[in-house]
């Protein structure tokens, strides 16, 4: 009998058997049969993290979603004489930019941006931008201008006004606007008169331009801008802000005569 029993104990299992065997270790290694889930994983950085100013207070930051699995974005300032950022901006999935205000005039700001989500964040993304400087409020140019700038450009009319104008350069900088001298230098004033009659001699409204320092406002070639009412009281100033966007004056970054001629 024992013999017999040995030479049964002996014979190979049958396939059906060894089955079982196999689907017993193989639940014995999970917790309910299921393949186990990947490894965690923080998100990727993002790409293409640019940032440009706007005006003399404001940067719009701009990136790639390079990632399917972030629960948000971090973004963090700091300025370049600052010793460490902060956060300034807790962004949702799938965000792309932000727009940056409140900022000083003339001054550059560092950003850094990281995805993050429950199982850590992404290596940083950075990168700076420098905002316009400040234009000035009070007014640019003289109450005497008719008689004292020269007329570069006699009562028209402008479509993209759309009215008569007329175009006065300061006596310095005149010579450089009739040439084409580009860029034209620091301190160049153009005057534009505004008038609803053909022959100018109703004013409307003088729009001033003013050409500031490098780095005054790059995307509108440096220019900075004044409206005045008749009595020549300003009535609005800033940055030439149809440079930035399309316009009438959207080559001003370009060519300097696109800026100051209408």
């Amino acid at each position: 009998m024992m013999n017999r029993l040995a030479h049964i104990d002996s014979r190979p299992l049958p396939i059906v058997a060894i089955s079982v065997i196999a689907v017993v270790v193989f639940l014995s290694c999970g917790d309910d049969g299921t393949n186990p889930d990947p490894d965690p994983a923080p998100p990727a950085a993002p790409g293409g993290f640019a940032g440009m100013a706007t005006s003399d207070s404001a940067v719009v930051t701009s990136w790639t979603d390079a990632s399917d699995n972030e629960d948000g974005f971090l973004l963090f300032r700091e300025a370049a004489t600052a010793k460490k950022d902060s956060l300034i901006a807790t962004l949702p999935e799938g965000s792309a930019g932000y727009e940056d205000r409140g900022l000083q005039g003339g001054t550059t700001y560092n950003y850094r941006l990281l995805s993050f989500n429950s199982d850590g964040e992404s290596e940083a993304a950075v990168t700076s931008a420098t905002t316009f400087l400040t234009p000035p409020t009070e007014r640019f140019f003289p109450a005497d201008f008719l008689d004292t700038y020269q007329l570069v450009r006699d009562c028209r009319f402008s479509s993209s006004h759309p009215l008569q104008i007329s175009v006065y350069v300061n006596p310095e900088s005149a010579e450089d606007y009739l040439q084409g001298n580009y860029p034209l230098k620091e301190g160049t004033v153009c005057v534009k008169t505004v008038s609803n009659g053909l022959d100018c001699s109703i004013i409307n409204e003088f729009v001033a331009m003013l050409k500031g320092p490098p780095g005054a406002a790059p995307a509108s070639g440096d220019w900075w801008w004044q409206v005045a009412t008749p009595d020549m009281e300003v009535d609005s100033s800033g940055v030439l802000s149809s440079c930035i966007s399309a316009g009438c004056h959207v080559d001003c970054q370009i060519t300097d005569w696109v800026c100051a001629e209408p």
